[in-house]
């Protein structure tokens, strides 16, 4: 990883990557919680826009058809030609719980309307793969209150905790979505106390992923990498602790280490 550089209206990161990557640009953006179309920095150009998760504030379906009508307009715009997204805690209507049969077809409907769109790729624990690229994608986060989708405890219970959903993440994915950050990677909030999960960080340290994108923790927004891992890790919250939309978009630049190499004149 190269060091992020700040532009005006974005924070733009190069991925140094295998030659067997595929160069694409990565548009990651998390925690806009129905003000997509009120974010202060405007978007750029990319391949593949990735959500992380919280697009709304109570998963309501005005909510979801906002976001809907949003992406659709990016990709019809021609400014990006992928989206792969996960929810969040808020999206609570996602998560298919409700016992009166009624409500649980209104709840299958909604999903079914977010989902099923052309070069659209929603990811509850499962994969996809863009021109070569695999993604892998999980909304579970630690568990906070009882009001909340998408929540456990932060444990390596395989049946009833963290552990269990972020073991699923397979060997081989090269870009890692969840709501949730890991322990220790823009995960701080108040006081700096750190709010990532100990059992997706062993998993992450496992699996290694070159990009590892998520939101959540709105105070940890930004890029950052640890000495001993290669992987990339981002904190793409839009949203501030005001809830204001005021964080730049992070833009990732997959490129080949050794063109990066030629473009800098080492031999």
């Amino acid at each position: 990883m190269r060091p992020a550089v700040e532009h005006a209206h974005l924070l733009e990161v190069t991925a140094l990557v295998p030659s067997t990557v595929p160069e694409l640009t990565l548009l990651c953006l998390s925690d806009t919680h129905d003000q997509q179309d009120f974010m202060l920095h405007p978007l750029p150009r990319a391949d593949v826009l990735i959500h992380a998760g919280d697009f709304s504030c109570r998963g309501s379906r005005e909510e979801v058809a906002n976001f809907i009508k949003w992406s659709d307009r990016l990709l019809d715009d021609g400014l990006v030609r992928y989206i792969v997204f996960v929810c969040g805690n808020h999206e609570l209507n996602m998560q298919l719980s409700a016992k009166s049969p009624a409500v649980r077809q209104a709840q299958e409907d909604m999903k079914r309307a977010l989902i099923d769109r052309d070069n659209v790729y929603y990811m509850q624990d499962s994969m996809c793969v863009i021109e070569g690229l695999r993604f892998y994608g999980s909304p579970w986060t630690t568990k906070f209150g009882d009001h909340w989708a998408f929540q456990l405890p932060d444990t390596e219970d395989i049946d009833h905790g963290l552990g269990g959903k972020f073991k699923s993440i397979p060997e081989g994915v090269q870009v890692l979505v969840t709501h949730q950050p890991p322990l220790g990677q823009g995960d701080h909030g108040d006081g700096n106390r750190r709010h990532g999960s100990r059992a997706l960080l062993q998993r992450v340290l496992e699996v290694e992923p070159l990009v590892h994108v998520f939101g959540h923790i709105h105070s940890g927004y930004g890029a950052s990498k640890r000495e001993d891992l290669n992987t990339i890790f981002v904190n793409a919250a839009v949203c501030d602790d005001d809830y204001q939309p005021d964080n730049k978009p992070v833009l990732i630049k997959l490129q080949h280490a050794v063109a990066a190499e030629s473009d800098h004149g080492t031999p």
